[in-house]
């Protein structure tokens, strides 16, 4: 985007970390953001140190349905950055199968949930951006 005065963007895992300062900044340049993570209040928080407040919309990414309503009522979007993430370090002989199912479906199926929500109307409208990211924090 060549620039962001008045570019509507959802931010989705925007409740700490990289989420949290880039709604900062993509507010300062001027874009209309919508900040997304499963904790209300700490969206809330957040929503209250920024020069000007972000919708804040909290949805877990792994209820499809979740954010697809989200969308359908707060959409379309210029851009959707989805940074909703969680990490559980540890040994292979150690691994809790419940905290792996939980990174895939929060990781990786959150993704693909936001992606399925939001792509048809983008595709459809012939404009939008999807930007998911990744971290190195597993490592080492």
């Amino acid at each position: 985007m060549d620039t962001l005065k008045n570019k509507k963007i959802w931010i989705i895992g925007g409740s700490s970390g990289i989420g949290a300062a880039l709604a900062s900044e993509l507010i300062r340049r001027g874009a209309i953001i919508t900040l997304s993570a499963r904790r209300k209040d700490v969206l809330e928080e957040i929503s209250d140190k920024l020069s000007s407040k972000p919708v804040v919309m909290p949805l877990d990414v792994s209820d499809a349905e979740a954010i697809q309503n989200g969308f359908n009522q707060s959409g379309p979007y210029d851009s959707v950055i989805f940074l909703a993430a969680i990490y559980n370090p540890g040994l292979l002989e150690n691994m809790d199968l419940q905290d792996a199912r939980n990174m895939l479906d929060i990781n990786l199926l959150g993704a693909l949930n936001t992606i399925n929500s939001v792509y048809p109307a983008m595709r459809s409208a012939g404009k939008g951006q999807i930007v998911l990211c990744g971290s190195v924090a597993g490592y080492s």
